[in-house]
Formats: structure tokens, C-alpha cells, sequence
């Protein structure tokens, strides 16, 4: 809520396109501002969890420790992700009144990925780790917030959005489709089954 209040001031100040629009679609232009600061967030934090947290070189991907253990940081991102899509969800369902049918997908993103995330932190285990892992799939979002904006503002011929297509695509694919995959089937699946078949071993 603070940052919408900060971003409507430096916008009022500062843009002339968001002071000529109307409260529903300024609304919305604070909202594609705020995505772009919660996913540098995101990937940070992300960056951070996976490969330093640990020290000694050991991250998640080559040590089951640091895979295992819960963190102030991972904690934080967590939190980081549910403010942002609670309040997301609040300004697009009862300020901007989206009643299409990318807005209800987005609804239900965020409601799933709330749920999802306050459960890692109730139960305090390796899927809080791993939804900090999955947190920088949010590479992408910086530069698709961007494209909007730069449209908005009446750049969609210009060079910068050229490039920042390009970057959309690359990053898309890289976070969103590689990484995401590698991470969810290749080494999250395989991590749940190994916990199973440890404790089954530790049963018998």
C-alpha cells in the first residue's frame, strides 16, 4: 500500500499520461510498476537462497542441508510474494473491478500461489526452500511489466521496445520454461521422492 502511495506521487509529479487517466486505470499503471519492483525482489532473494545463503560454496543444488534448511530469507521472500498478490488482488478486484478472463486466471494465481506459499511456511520444511527456488521464474515479469508501460507511454515503436521484446523472450524462456522444468521435474520431484524413500527406509 505504501508503495502505490509513493509510485501515485512520483507519477502525479512526474508523468503526464498518469495524471490525464482515470482513478481505474491509474490504478492499474501503479500495478504493472509494482510487479516489476516485486519480481527484482523475487529474484534476488531467490539468487541469494539458492547459491550464498549456505557459505562454504554449498547451495541447494549440492547439498541436501542447505536444500533442508528453513531460512530468515526464504521466510521473507515468502512473505515478500503473499503482500504483493494479496494486495494485487485487492486493487484489481475491487478498485480496478477486472472482469475478464485474464483477470480471473489472475485472481486465481494469486489465490493458489498465497495459499501455496503460507502452507510452506506453516509447515517449515524443504518446500519453503523449494518456493523460494521457484520464486525466480519471475525473471521475465520486469521486462512484460515494461512492455505495457513503454506502450502506455507511447514507445511501442521505439527502439527500447524492440529490445525489451527481446529480452521478454529470452528471459521467458530461460525462467519460465527451462528453468521452471528443470527445477520442478528433474530436481523438486526427484528431491520428494528421495525424502519418501528416506522415510520409509527410516520406518523399516
Amino acid at each position: 500500500m505504501a508503495l502505490h502511495l509513493a509510485v501515485h506521487l512520483m507519477a502525479s509529479k512526474h508523468a503526464r499520461v498518469y495524471r490525464e487517466m482515470v482513478s481505474e486505470k491509474r490504478t492499474e499503471y501503479r500495478t504493472y510498476i509494482l510487479s516489476i519492483i516485486h519480481a527484482i525482489g523475487c529474484i534476488v532473494m531467490s539468487t541469494i537462497a539458492m547459491l550464498y545463503i549456505c557459505g562454504d560454496g554449498k547451495t541447494v543444488f549440492n547439498n541436501d542441508e542447505c536444500m533442508n534448511t528453513v531460512r530468515y530469507i526464504h521466510i521473507w521472500a515468502m512473505l515478500h510474494s503473499c503482500g504483493y498478490f494479496l494486495t494485487d488482488f485487492f486493487f484489481l478486484a475491487f478498485v480496478i473491478q477486472g472482469r475478464s478472463s485474464l483477470d480471473y486466471q489472475t485472481y486465481a494465481h494469486h489465490l493458489v500461489a498465497v495459499t501455496t506459499y503460507y502452507q510452506t511456511l506453516y509447515f517449515m520444511d524443504f518446500m519453503c526452500v523449494f518456493g523460494c527456488m521457484l520464486l525466480f521464474i519471475e525473471v521475465s515479469t520486469p521486462f512484460v511489466s515494461l512492455r505495457w508501460l513503454l506502450f502506455t507511454h507511447g514507445m511501442a515503436e521505439s527502439p527500447l521496445y524492440a529490445i525489451n521484446a527481446l529480452f521478454t523472450f529470452f528471459t521467458f524462456l530461460i525462467g519460465r520454461v527451462v528453468y521452471q522444468f528443470y527445477i520442478v521435474i528433474f530436481y523438486g520431484a526427484a528431491w520428494v521422492y528421495a525424502e519418501y524413500q528416506r522415510k520409509n527406509l527410516t520406518v523399516y
